[in-house]
């Protein structure tokens, strides 16, 4: 679970739910063959990569992956910065769970009516491959297509949590077998959308530290969940923008949730 932070609201009217090619102002000179991707040069990896992290718009959302390929093109009429008119540009994909980015546009469930808000799937990002500006970002509603050459360009995904970690995480607290009803009057599925998302550890009983008398024991569900972060130290500051001497450093962020069992309520929320 993310702790609550001020909206970043990302308004683009210029919906793309089916392949966008190089984006929605993206041309191809004239003469040329179709595009077809490149591959990545080392240079070009770090600029994809810096195009991510340097996003604010991204802060706050839960990021599974993201991938980027090289292709002919140009950007006569950026949405985000100056055109690119090097004749190639880095595509960048960025998937994942998207709370502050609203978009307009045709509903993503055929049949619901216009009144439904899209549920965006993927973050565009497209710079110029020759300077790593970005001049041009759209959105995502449909299901996914990743283009032929397209490579990953985030670091490493760590492997799941384990319930090991979570008690390493929370060191003070005590951990034992649930010993409360089953089903609990709170369902797995119901808890996880509660924390945010994420992968159950099932159910525990819990005891807070605590000051003189011992806490009393609760029943939780141990919620996980591992997503790259562009932002990691504004988590850290409670969801707040870091002081703007503060660097911001992006990375994969480790977060476990305590979700009471009985009542719903959020009983702890750790990010690392």
């Amino acid at each position: 679970m993310r702790i609550p932070q001020r909206a970043v609201v990302l308004v683009v009217v210029a919906l793309c739910s089916t392949a966008c090619g190089g984006g929605t102002g993206a041309r191809v000179a004239a003469g040329r063959p179709p595009p077809v991707a490149d591959r990545l040069t080392p240079r070009q990896a770090a600029y994809a990569e810096a195009l991510v992290e340097s996003d604010r718009s991204l802060d706050g959302a839960s990021i599974d992956g993201a991938t980027a390929v090289v292709r002919p093109g140009f950007v006569d009429t950026p949405n985000a910065g100056p055109p690119c008119t090097s004749g190639r540009l880095i595509r960048v994909t960025v998937t994942g769970s998207f709370p502050s980015v609203v978009t307009s546009g045709p509903p993503a469930v055929p049949g619901r009516g216009g009144r439904d808000v899209p549920h965006v799937t993927a973050v565009v990002l497209v710079g110029d491959a020759r300077t790593g500006r970005r001049c041009e970002q759209s959105v995502r509603t449909g299901p996914l297509v990743h283009l032929a050459g397209s490579r990953s360009v985030l670091p490493a995904r760590p492997p799941r949590i384990t319930m090991e970690q979570v008690r390493r995480f929370t060191l003070t607290w005590r951990y034992r077998r649930y010993t409360g009803s089953r089903p609990s009057p709170i369902p797995q599925r119901s808890a996880v959308r509660r924390a945010g998302g994420g992968r159950s550890l099932g159910l525990w009983d819990v005891r807070a530290p605590s000051i003189g008398a011992p806490a009393p024991w609760r029943h939780v569900w141990v919620v996980t969940d591992v997503s790259f972060a562009t932002n990691i130290d504004a988590w850290a500051l409670g969801g707040r923008p870091g002081a703007p001497d503060v660097p911001r450093r992006a990375g994969w962020d480790r977060r476990v949730t305590l979700i009471d069992a009985d009542t719903g309520a959020l009983v702890l929320g750790y990010s690392g």
